[in-house]
């Protein structure tokens, strides 16, 4: 500021008026842009707090659903997506899955990126989904699943063991797709052995 004051001196007398005037102009209106924008960040704080207490009373209600373990997390998303769905109440659940995939393709990009043993590469898009869908199906079936529970305040609770990476990850992107918050833990890698729910098809 100093400097553009010694510029201005050294102005012809009849342009540092004008000048400063300019000068002034300029300071009200950075002046203003800065209460617009701390105006802007207590709306944006008003907001993620909102948020924030949305997402536990949507963890709440889901709990008290019955929602309290991975299994039962996944059997609410299909049975949110069979009420979205044509005829979702009459499909099997893999199907339910794969057609909640195909209309979700941030989902879909999450699980290809995070769980690529899931959809080897050099499958179509349509196959892609058929694996994904198949994968999250094959959660249902393996029992060890039960550690990952749900906590009524917190959401989703992975427990990261030696073998359960894809599974971790998958229920992870699930999770962030329908906007329910998610928690990985880690778990001494001894103590749980989990197979890999990979059931791709060829």
């Amino acid at each position: 500021m100093d400097d553009i004051v010694t510029l201005v001196d050294k102005a012809p007398l009849k342009l540092r008026a004008m000048l400063y005037k300019a000068i002034l102009r300029l300071q009200a209106q950075v002046a203003a842009r800065a209460v617009e924008m701390a105006a802007l960040a207590k709306e944006n704080m008003d907001t993620t707090a909102k948020l924030a207490r949305t997402k536990q009373l949507l963890v709440a209600t889901l709990y008290a659903a019955g929602v309290v373990n991975a299994r039962s997390f996944l059997e609410h998303v299909v049975k949110m997506w069979r009420m979205e769905q044509p005829g979702g109440q009459q499909k099997k659940r893999v199907d339910v899955f794969k057609d909640g995939l195909k209309d979700r393709p941030k989902l879909v990009a999450c699980l290809l990126r995070d769980v690529p043993s899931w959809a080897p590469a050099g499958m179509n898009e349509e196959k892609q989904v058929d694996s994904l869908a198949n994968n999250l199906e094959a959660i249902f079936a393996n029992t060890s699943n039960d550690i990952h529970t749900f906590n009524p305040a917190m959401g989703l609770m992975l427990v990261r063991a030696m073998h359960n990476g894809p599974t971790v990850a998958g229920l992870a992107c699930l999770a962030e797709g329908v906007d329910v918050p998610c928690h990985i833990e880690g778990e001494d890698e001894t103590s749980i052995v989990e197979k890999d729910n990979n059931a791709a098809s060829a």
